[in-house]
């Protein structure tokens, strides 16, 4: 199967129409696990994903502070993408986003307006 985080990684890319960068984020210059890089998104997001074989994940406010600043100077909306895989079988369980509240609340409100619209 391949490292499990290069796989979440490649589904991350793929499910959310996202650019790759270079060594898997790990460059200043190009940081992040999943990018937009194309320029006209209504919402450009930059996302670091996570996965693991364990029952929990911890998640550290400074971390997540440090990578929702990393974005913001690109001008792009944060995302932290959990994954959590079976350990015995090496299959998916569950996937979920970390967004800040602020960006699920612009985006409730986008999805109410269209609605309305419809």
């Amino acid at each position: 199967m391949g490292a499990l985080w290069e796989a979440h990684e490649r589904d991350l890319q793929e499910m959310l129409g996202l650019d790759a960068t270079v060594a898997s984020g790990s460059q200043f210059w190009d940081s992040g696990d999943a990018v937009d890089n194309n320029g006209a998104s209504p919402w450009p997001l930059w996302v670091d994903g996570k996965c693991t074989e364990k029952k929990s994940y911890s998640v550290k406010r400074d971390e997540v502070s440090h990578w929702q600043n990393r974005a913001e100077m690109l001008g792009k909306r944060f995302m932290l993408a959990i994954r959590f895989f079976d350990p015995f079988d090496r299959k998916l369980c569950a996937d979920y986003a970390l967004i800040p509240m602020e960006d699920y609340v612009e985006m409730l409100n986008e999805l109410r307006k269209a609605k309305e619209t419809a």
